[in-house]
């Protein structure tokens, strides 16, 4: 039997509803290239700080025209090759590092048959193939680095130098300008900072009068004098009555009792 025709998908136009996520965070707790780093370089958790450190140096607070954030991703591949780092490794290890969020892949097969469903990911193609076999959701589309070690080669003499500038780097002090905060409570809710932001500001969010709601952001060079972050507490289903309107009556009633 055919498929039910659909014109906006024969005129080529976009449809109106699709889901787009990253992998950490909402799809997995560790952040793979830097477990790589720590696997096989020498202090290799500190070198990928102090590299990550320095691009959002260069491309939020100093602004330079050749910079682009998320650079780490590739200025860390020279290391990871000079210290004996292969394609299967790589893989391997993603896999047995590996954590995967809660039910991350009933929401993300729930999903992907709602609408169309895309991962976007600055995670090394090596990170991202056990993720996949974790998820086991076919429709998902995903977005991933490119990248193949094996036909790089480094001869002995360049090897060494790059595992010379590595130890550099790992003699670098970072300063503590990021902080984070994770507590559970007795009763096992979590309480933990998101969205940390160096520089950045509160403002208002609120939707309605009588109510308060507001967001943190940072403008694009992150050097205004505070920070700012979010404090989330988990949210339970008896909270609310485990109904939509439950949870909109909720949400509207801490609103409205923070406003003063």
């Amino acid at each position: 039997m055919p498929a039910e025709f659909d014109p906006a998908a024969e005129l080529g136009l976009f449809p109106d509803k699709l889901f787009v996520c990253n992998c950490r965070g909402f799809l997995t707790k560790n952040n793979n290239i830097r477990d790589l780093c720590s696997r096989f370089i020498s202090n290799g958790d500190h070198v990928y700080d102090v590299i990550d450190r320095y691009d959002d140096l260069t491309a939020y607070v100093l602004g330079r025209e050749e910079a682009t954030a998320g650079s780490t991703l590739k200025w860390v591949v020279p290391f990871l090759k000079a210290y004996g780092a292969t394609d299967h490794s790589m893989h391997q290890y993603s896999r047995e590092c590996l954590e995967m969020m809660p039910s991350a892949g009933k929401a993300m097969r729930y999903v992907s048959e709602l609408m169309p469903t895309f991962i976007t990911t600055s995670t090394y193609e090596h990170g991202i193939l056990p993720i996949m076999e974790e998820l086991d959701a076919p429709l998902c589309e995903v977005f991933c680095s490119k990248l193949e070690l094996d036909p790089a080669n480094f001869g002995r003499a360049d090897s060494r130098k790059i595992r010379e500038m590595a130890q550099e780097l790992a003699s670098m002090k970072i300063p503590k300008v990021k902080y984070k905060l994770n507590v559970p409570t007795p009763d096992q809710r979590g309480v933990y900072t998101f969205c940390m932001c160096p520089g950045g500001q509160v403002i208002n969010a609120s939707s309605e009068p009588g109510g308060v709601n507001v967001n943190g952001m940072s403008l694009h060079a992150r050097d205004g004098l505070n920070s700012n972050s979010a404090v989330a507490v988990s949210v339970r289903p008896e909270d609310f009555g485990n109904t939509p309107e439950g949870a909109i009556a909720y949400q509207r009633a801490l609103e409205r009792a923070a406003f003063f």
